[in-house]
């Protein structure tokens, strides 16, 4: 019934959550717990259809729905689905906009389809939503770096860029953004 590589307490609990057909977001869970295991084996087309069922099924819980279309679009960027990584970003911002992971992915997902503006307004939106992951910021330094006339095209970006990077610089502990190492 399960996958190779799902661990026995996993798969028990995976089973509880299953135990109850008509209790969606138990159900939901599960598929988030077995699209979690498919990405430990790197089977992004098993992670895909299983965030799948979540964005099928539409709980009633907020966190769960965000992450299936979330962890889907994460899933879809794996296998080069672009454009419906860009619409599985979308819909987990439409869920809940204050997480920065859908914008982070929304920005990759842009920049994949050759959309450097956006790519860069995502980036800096995830940036500004969580300042503990370096992760976007080093994917707009990247997009930036591969682009060099995007701040040319987009004045107020370097403004904002700057910004962030003065505030993720007076974070007590870090090392400067600026650094190549540099990590949350």
């Amino acid at each position: 019934m399960f996958p190779s590589g799902v661990t026995t307490s996993s798969e028990s609990q995976i089973a509880r959550l299953l135990a109850d057909p008509a209790n969606t977001v138990n159900v939901a869970k599960a598929h988030l717990l077995l699209g979690l295991e498919a990405e430990e084996r790197n089977d992004w087309q098993g992670a895909a259809e299983s965030y799948l069922r979540i964005v099928e099924l539409a709980p009633a819980d907020d966190m769960v729905r965000y992450f299936g279309h979330n962890n889907r679009a994460y899933a879809l960027l794996q296998l080069k689905r672009f454009e419906e990584a860009q619409a599985q970003c979308m819909a987990a911002i439409e869920v809940d906009g204050t997480r920065h992971s859908a914008y982070r992915n929304l920005g990759l997902a842009c920049a994949a389809l050759g959309r450097p503006a956006d790519a860069a307004a995502a980036f800096m939106d995830a940036a500004c939503r969580n300042l503990a992951d370096a992760r976007a910021w080093l994917h707009l330094q990247e997009l930036v770096a591969a682009n060099p006339d995007l701040l040319a095209q987009s004045p107020d970006l370097a403004e904002r860029m700057a910004g962030l990077g003065d505030r993720l610089s007076r974070r007590p502990g870090q090392a400067s953004p600026d650094h190549p190492g540099w990590s949350a």
